[in-house]
């Protein structure tokens, strides 16, 4: 069975290359914020998030706050795509969560290979969001 995995990102073209690239595996769905993110969430659960460290408007940062804030934790699942960390803030966010992130640009191989091993970690410890 597929697994439904939630791109968050600015940039248009990322969302696209992450449909193309992990699209044969699981079902993937592409926003460019985190409203548009929260009202998908709203409408079907989710396995994994990839979200945007820096955007405009919402953060990673404040859409992961927001939603380890709810009851069901929907930050757990949370995966970090950063082109490099440039604040204070977004380099300390990271240190703490050296597992959670993804360099970009990222090789397809490894990337691939990255999804897989969250996903069989986020499975282990709780429901899709």
């Amino acid at each position: 069975m597929k697994k439904r995995i939630l791109v968050v990102d600015d940039e248009p073209l990322i969302g696209a290359v992450l449909q193309r690239i992990l699209g044969a595996e699981h079902d993937v769905t592409a926003v460019q914020n985190g409203r548009e993110a929260l009202t998908a969430m709203s409408l079907q659960p989710y396995d994994l998030i990839l979200c945007d460290l820096i955007m405009p408007g919402m953060t990673g940062i404040e859409l992961h706050v927001l939603l380890t804030q709810q009851p069901d934790s929907h930050g757990l699942r949370m995966v970090f795509l950063t082109g490099g960390a440039v604040t204070a803030q977004a380099r300390a966010f990271l240190q703490e969560r050296p597992s959670r992130y993804i360099e970009k640009p990222f090789d397809s191989k490894i990337l691939r290979e990255k999804i897989r091993e969250l996903l069989v970690e986020s499975a282990a410890n709780s429901a899709p969001v």
